[in-house]
């Protein structure tokens, strides 16, 4: 993962340099421990009965997992791995993922709601500090702004999430009701939210801009002129001339009808073949399907983003990692799904 300080750090750096920290705290800490014959989990920490400290198991991954998708699969590979050590031990261990770039608070707590802990950058920076590895953090994970705003608990520790800009847009996004009477508001925060997130490399979003037909009317258009980076990729590999994005405040999920109205706004010599629907929870089987059928017979990639990927990128973005690599996770679940 490509983090604040322009360097990539491996899977094998990250975890020799958590056991660094563990093992400065007094920890008992073991390597690539077998909890069965075929599954090895990245790390153990062995609690201390006299102590009442329980045994912890760490799945370590160098690309931070954001969408849905990926958080679901490292839930079910660290419960997996919690079932064979019980079996093993007949102890039940603290599930923990440990990640170089920065959780959102919804990610944290859709992790800690499904028994999973989590150890990400600012917690990795607070612990290191704490054993005097601050400097030694700094250099293979980059440096964390000391000016933050809104505090999350993660497992005792108080780190801070957003700077002022990120969490007032979260907050923001966070108090419009779903529904059609809310829709213009929506669509506004979400245009705010894309223009901070994205604006520059991308041209500010044109709002509520229709074809000459006057037949399909766009919510935002965000004009790609990147000659560079993510965004020309995105221009080469899926005709993204400009991101066409959809805004619709519904309380339910989005259906195919939602997609199908994107695709109508996609055309090889208009917009380009990227389009973007943000909503507040998602989509459905019947959305998938079609925007699978989209891809494969016409080339248009149709995005389906909700409010929780929405404060991942602001987390992103305030911590300075590139809130755009969450599209790039979104984009890989989606074709790797095919």
């Amino acid at each position: 993962m490509k983090l604040p300080n322009g360097q990539w750090v491996s899977e094998s750096e990250l975890v020799d340099f958590l056991v660094a920290v563990f093992k400065a705290n007094g920890l008992d800490v073991q390597v690539d421990f077998a909890v069965s014959s075929r599954r090895r989990a990245d790390l153990l920490i062995r609690g201390d009965d006299r102590r009442g400290t329980p045994d912890v198991l760490i799945e370590v991954k160098n690309i931070t997992p954001q969408t849905h998708t990926r958080l679901t699969g490292v839930v079910e590979q660290l419960h997996l791995y919690g079932d064979e050590y019980k079996k093993l031990t007949g102890r039940t261990p603290v599930l923990t993922l440990a990640t170089p770039g920065v959780l959102s608070v919804a990610s944290l707590d859709y992790l800690r709601e499904r028994g999973v802990s989590a150890y990400d950058r600012a917690w990795i920076a607070a612990a290191a500090k704490d054993v005097g590895l601050d400097g030694r953090a700094a250099v293979l994970l980059g440096p964390l702004d000391a000016a933050r705003g809104e505090q999350h608990d993660r497992g005792g520790r108080k780190q801070d999430i957003l700077r002022s800009a990120e969490e007032e847009l979260a907050t923001r996004l966070k108090a419009i009701q779903a529904g059609r009477s809310y829709w213009n508001p929506y669509q506004q925060i979400c245009l705010e939210i894309l223009n901070h997130l994205f604006s520059p490399p991308l041209e500010l979003g044109i709002w509520e801009r229709a074809n000459a037909a006057k037949i399909n009317r766009r919510d935002i258009i965000m004009p790609n002129y990147s000659t560079d980076g993510f965004w020309y990729y995105l221009r080469q590999a899926y005709r993204a001339d400009h991101i066409v994005v959809d805004a619709k405040n519904f309380a339910s999920d989005v259906s195919k009808n939602q997609v199908l109205q994107m695709a109508n706004y996609l055309s090889r010599h208009g917009t380009g073949l990227f389009g973007m629907i943000i909503t507040r929870k998602g989509g459905d089987k019947s959305a998938l399907y079609v925007r699978r059928e989209q891809w494969i017979m016409h080339d248009k990639m149709i995005l389906v983003l909700n409010d929780a990927d929405l404060v991942q990128m602001l987390s992103n973005r305030s911590t300075d990692e590139p809130p755009e690599s969450l599209i790039q996770q979104k984009i890989e679940d989606f074709r790797l799904d095919i």
